[in-house]
């Protein structure tokens, strides 16, 4: 008999099966449920895939450069909170250190598409001084 029968979580997403005491996929990062949804049926979107799509065929532009990665999230923030749809692009030594680190030595780029680059640049001007950039 399994003792944790009928206690297990999965995740709506990618169908895995959790013990108890999970609550977040470790793959997908959404919230596991207690029933699977029927087979077909669509989990919850997922967002980071989204926000990768929508860059493609598109021409996006920097508005922040910066060494401090906080400081790149910090102007993502202000973009997302505005409905600017925007990301954060590192080096691809992102994590290299093993933590978020104030200074990094390799510039991270917060992007916008074209057409949002204006308002962002606006945006971003009331929170940091000077040219944010390139």
């Amino acid at each position: 008999m399994d003792p944790y029968e009928g206690r297990y979580r999965y995740c709506p997403r990618c169908r895995c099966e959790y013990r108890p005491g999970f609550d977040l996929c470790t793959d997908c990062g959404v919230d596991l449920v207690d029933e699977l949804p029927p087979e077909g049926a669509q989990g919850p979107p997922d967002a980071d895939l989204e926000a990768l799509q929508s860059w493609v065929g598109t021409d996006p532009v920097a508005v922040l450069v910066t060494p401090s990665e906080i400081n790149a999230h910090v102007a993502r923030g202000l973009l997302v909170d505005a409905a600017i749809p925007c990301s954060v692009w590192g080096s691809g030594h992102d994590g290299y250190f093993g933590h978020v680190v104030q200074m990094a030595p390799f510039p991270f780029r917060v992007m916008v598409h074209k057409d949002d680059e204006a308002e962002a640049r606006e945006l971003l001007a009331s929170r940091f001084e000077g040219s944010p950039g390139e």
